[in-house]
């Protein structure tokens, strides 16, 4: 008897005392809510021809893709290098004057009175860092249902192939790094080629036709 109840208590004992629960159907329902909500993001995508509007949130862009990343977090142009660069080092001598008392301030008639610290109690403000702020780019390499399609797949993991856009997407999925996206594609025209979907993909390979996923394509078909 004893040992019955032994085995039962380390029966129990094994078992874990958690469990984890899912819901990515609710996650990826309200991740497309985020990115169909212009107000809640903070990038917004031109993109084709027509500078059709796609918005997007530049975090999860980021997460997802490390040429998003680096697009929109260390692509910076000389110019705006050299504005950053100007600014830091106004701050910096604004930093170094200000660790001095300042008795007098030249070109005014009345000294500053200083602070029981020695400083002057007027101090220029420093602007705020400008990184949080909405950002705008153009895009015209894909047409804009392939870009919004991409865009849906990232923030939701989820997204619906056909072979309309299927050649764009799969280029799409190639140039942003999306692997996993790129294989769905190219294992969706293996399963199921038929005369529609060979026509659908030969009528978008003359615009996507420079790049390489759309060479091989066209040859497999």
């Amino acid at each position: 008897m004893y040992e019955q109840a032994l085995a039962m208590s380390e029966a129990f004992t094994d078992e874990p005392d958690f469990t984890t629960f899912e819901n990515k159907s609710g996650l990826t329902e309200d991740m497309k809510f985020l990115a169909s909500m212009p107000e809640l993001c903070d990038v917004t995508f031109l993109v084709g021809d027509t500078r059709e509007p796609v918005c997007a949130v530049k975090a999860v862009l980021a997460a997802r893709s490390r040429v998003f990343h680096k697009l929109l977090y260390n692509a910076y142009s000389p110019q705006k290098k050299k504005e950053t660069t100007t600014k830091e080092n106004k701050i910096k001598m604004f930093l170094k004057r200000s660790s001095e008392p300042l008795l007098n301030l030249p070109g005014q008639g009345q000294p500053s009175r200083p602070g029981r610290s020695g400083f002057t109690n007027k101090l220029d403000t420093i602007p705020e860092p400008q990184g949080n702020a909405h950002q705008t780019l153009i895009i015209e390499e894909f047409e804009p249902d392939v870009f919004r399609q991409l865009i849906e797949y990232i923030h939701t993991g989820c997204v619906t192939l056909q072979p309309r856009t299927l050649l764009g997407l799969m280029n799409a999925a190639d140039y942003y790094g999306l692997e996993e996206l790129r294989k769905a594609c190219s294992g969706f025209v293996q399963c199921c080629i038929n005369v529609d979907t060979v026509c659908a993909l030969l009528a978008s390979a003359e615009r996507y036709i420079q790049y390489k996923c759309t060479k091989s394509m066209v040859q497999k078909v």
